[in-house]
Order: C-alpha cells, then structure tokens, then sequence
C-alpha cells in the first residue's frame, strides 16, 4: 500500500498555469494529492495568510511571484504562518518560485526561500519528491 502525500500549492491567481503545470507533474504517476484550488489567494489574502491554510496538509508550497507577494512583510505575521505553525503541526515548507519578487531578508537568512538553480529536466518528480526539503521546520 502506497501512502498519498499531501501538497497545498498557495499560490496567485496570475500564476494558475505554472501551479497547474507544477499540480499536474507532482501527480503524475506518483502517490501524492496536490491541493491546488484550495491555495489560490484570494481578495483580502497574502501568501502568508494562504499558507495557514495549508497546514492540513504534509506539504506547503509557496509559489512567490510579484502577483503573490505582500506590499509589506510583517514579521509577526508570517513569522508564525511560515515557521512556528508548520513546525508544531510537523508540516515542511517548500518555494518555487514563479517570477523576481522581494520577499523580508530574515526569510531568506532564515533559510526558507534558498534559491536553487537546477537545468530543465534534470531533476526528475521522483528525486524531487524524495530530496530534502529546501526548508523543514526543525
């Protein structure tokens, strides 16, 4: 019996298509539900406030873009959506991100949106799924 991952895609309207494309590629041929509707931010909403929303799932998957990122990172708000909730609730935080966008320095200091650079094709869904997260919390 193969256990089905959870992934919650929070991500912008905008950015439909790539999170489509990343919901279609995630499912493919392998045991994980991809929450993708559920993700999209909506009016009144940030990508910080969307991600408490993913905490059902094993997986949040932020897709920052200039369409998905807040006018102003406010360190008690995301501190506890990004870090401290995942963390008790033992849920990983992952990026990909979906265009140049300015995100609060202690996130990346932090560690949570490492940016990785990787070729077209070169990594496969399976290696994705099993590599280390670019952020767990600890």
């Amino acid at each position: 019996m193969t256990l089905t991952q959870t992934v919650f895609v929070c991500h912008a309207k905008e950015d439909q298509q790539l999170s489509r494309d990343l919901t279609e590629f995630l499912e493919r041929g392998s045991s994980v539900q991809v929450f993708l509707e559920e993700g999209e931010i909506g009016a009144g909403e940030t990508i910080v406030s969307k991600a408490v929303d993913g905490l059902q799932a094993e997986v949040i998957l932020l897709v920052p873009s200039p369409h998905s990122i807040p006018a102003r990172w406010v360190r008690t708000e995301w501190e506890p959506a990004l870090f401290d909730e995942p963390k008790r609730a033992g849920v990983k935080v992952g990026t990909i991100f979906a265009g140049q966008c300015e995100f609060a320095p202690l996130l990346r200091e932090g560690g949570l949106f490492r940016r990785h650079r990787r070729q077209a094709g070169e990594l496969s869904r399976d290696q994705a799924l099993a590599a280390q997260p670019l952020w767990s919390p600890a």
